[in-house]
């Protein structure tokens, strides 16, 4: 599905997910973890290395292209597009 497209950054990644594919995934999934808390939180530029390490494999694990995430901007845009995707499932 998703993880066949070529994507210009994680964050089209994230807003081409369906809505079952994204709950299931990250709602339910990483989101629930504590070191993505810590970076949406924080941001990566205030995070750990092991943290946003950590929150990069979560990312990868559920498809996002690992390129997509290379720096905290990378990082902070796909936290924040999560974030943001999460408050319209209410």
């Amino acid at each position: 599905m998703s993880s066949t497209k070529n994507f210009q950054s994680g964050v089209d990644y994230i807003n081409s997910m369906t809505r079952e594919e994204f709950h299931k995934k990250v709602v339910r999934g990483i989101a629930q973890k504590s070191d993505f808390s810590f970076v949406a939180t924080f941001l990566s530029a205030d995070s750990p290395e092991n943290i946003k390490t950590n929150v990069k494999n979560m990312l990868i694990e559920i498809g996002l292209p690992a390129e997509s995430i290379q720096t905290d901007c990378d990082l902070d845009m796909v936290v924040g597009a999560i974030a943001g995707r999460s408050v319209e499932l209410r």
